[in-house]
């Protein structure tokens, strides 16, 4: 089979060096359709500990449900397989109580979750203040509509803005 990753060493290097930090680290990756995000993470997550929770364009309730079903997998938790997540506040508490070890949850298509709550950046900053910063998670979040990332994100505007620890605008790839 051929290997479809091609030539972001940079960046992987990138996540590798803040994943050493053994710091909270809450990096965020955008750019458009089809230039490796997702393989990027991906082949990240082969080399430490961590998820990928693909966000959908479905309910919260699904969201959520899924999410706790991804995790309860990754940390073999039996409780939260019977008792999904009903709030965005119990997703992030949980991470939380998680984060005391260093960990790697990457959220791909984050757009997705901000398109069906638009509070869910608000609700990131008060959790992100207030427990994860002083954890040792690494919070990756992903999206392709770059817009949207700008705008719930990055943007001055955004409940979220400065909180970021570093970005990775990915370009698609040159010919020679």
């Amino acid at each position: 089979m051929r290997d479809l990753f091609l030539d972001r060493e940079r960046e992987l290097s990138l996540l590798r060096e803040r994943y050493r930090s053994d710091r909270a680290e809450f990096l965020v990756i955008y750019g458009r359709r089809r230039v490796g995000k997702t393989e990027l993470m991906e082949r990240f997550l082969r080399e430490c500990r961590g998820v990928r929770l693909l966000a959908r364009e479905e309910s919260k309730a699904f969201q959520l449900a899924r999410f706790a079903e991804r995790l309860a997998e990754f940390f073999g938790d039996d409780f939260l397989r019977k008792t999904p997540f009903t709030s965005w506040d119990g997703f992030f508490e949980y991470l939380a109580g998680k984060a005391d070890r260093r960990v790697v949850v990457a959220i791909d298509e984050f757009p997705n979750l901000v398109k069906e709550d638009r509070s869910l950046p608000s609700i990131l900053q008060d959790y992100w203040d207030s427990k994860l910063k002083g954890s040792r998670i690494f919070l990756l979040l992903c999206g392709s509509s770059i817009s949207m990332m700008e705008s719930s994100v990055l943007g001055y505007r955004s409940p979220l803005y400065g909180r970021r620890t570093g970005q990775l605008l990915l370009r698609p790839l040159g010919f020679p």
